[in-house]
C-alpha cells in the first residue's frame, strides 16, 4: 500500500516539475522575443516566395496530366469497387475522381491562378 503512495507522489512531483520547467522555458522565450518591460514588440519579415512557388508547382502538377491520371484511376477503381460490392469505397473513389476533375476551378476560384513558373 505504501509503495503505491510513493509512486503516486513521484508522479505528482514529476508533473509539477514538468509544468514548472515548461513555464520557465515559455517565459524565457517571450523575454527573448522582445516582450520585455520596454514593450518593444518587433516582427521579422517573412519572404513567402519559396512557399508560394512550391505550392504553385504542386497545384500546376495536380491541374495538369497528373490530376487527369488521378481522376481516371480513381474512376476505374470506383467502378471496380462498386462491382465487388464495396459501395463505401466506391463513393470515396468517386469523391476523389470528382475532386480531381473540378480542382482547377476550385483553385482558381479560391487561390487565384497567378502562380508563375518556377524552375529549380
Amino acid at each position: 500500500m505504501k509503495i503505491k503512495n510513493i509512486y503516486k507522489t513521484f508522479y505528482y512531483v514529476s508533473i509539477f516539475f514538468l509544468v514548472f520547467s515548461i513555464n520557465i522555458q515559455i517565459s524565457n522565450t517571450l523575454l527573448a522575443q522582445g516582450s520585455g518591460p520596454t514593450g518593444s514588440f518587433t516582427e521579422a519579415g517573412l519572404d513567402d516566395s519559396l512557399i508560394r512557388n512550391a505550392v504553385g508547382n504542386l497545384l500546376r502538377l495536380l491541374e495538369g496530366a497528373f490530376g487527369a491520371l488521378i481522376m481516371v484511376v480513381a474512376g476505374i477503381l470506383a467502378i471496380i469497387a462498386a462491382a465487388m460490392g464495396s459501395y463505401r469505397a466506391a463513393m470515396g473513389m468517386l469523391v476523389v475522381a470528382l475532386g480531381a476533375f473540378i480542382l482547377r476551378a476550385l483553385v482558381s476560384l479560391f487561390f487565384g491562378s497567378d502562380f508563375e513558373a518556377y524552375q529549380l
